[in-house]
């Protein structure tokens, strides 16, 4: 599967900084997936730790189920 995570900016003039608030301004991580109905998500760093870690737990799941390690 290909996706695209990347740190993103707020891209504005320096004179309108600190017209919006500040959760508005700082800089979030963007994850989308190109696919033909796509999938863009933009985070602060606080959700993207959390999908990071669900994904993560998933995943060692998915593993451990293979593996025989937990019931199904």
């Amino acid at each position: 599967m290909e996706a695209h995570v990347r740190v993103a900016y707020c891209d504005k003039a320096a004179n309108w900084i600190g017209t919006d608030p500040a959760d508005l301004e700082r800089p979030y991580v963007e994850f989308s997936v190109p696919a033909e109905d796509g999938l863009h998500l933009s985070l602060n760093p606080e959700h993207a730790r959390g999908l990071a870690a669900a994904l993560l737990r998933a995943a060692d799941t998915a593993d451990a189920a293979f593996r025989g390690d937990v019931a199904q």
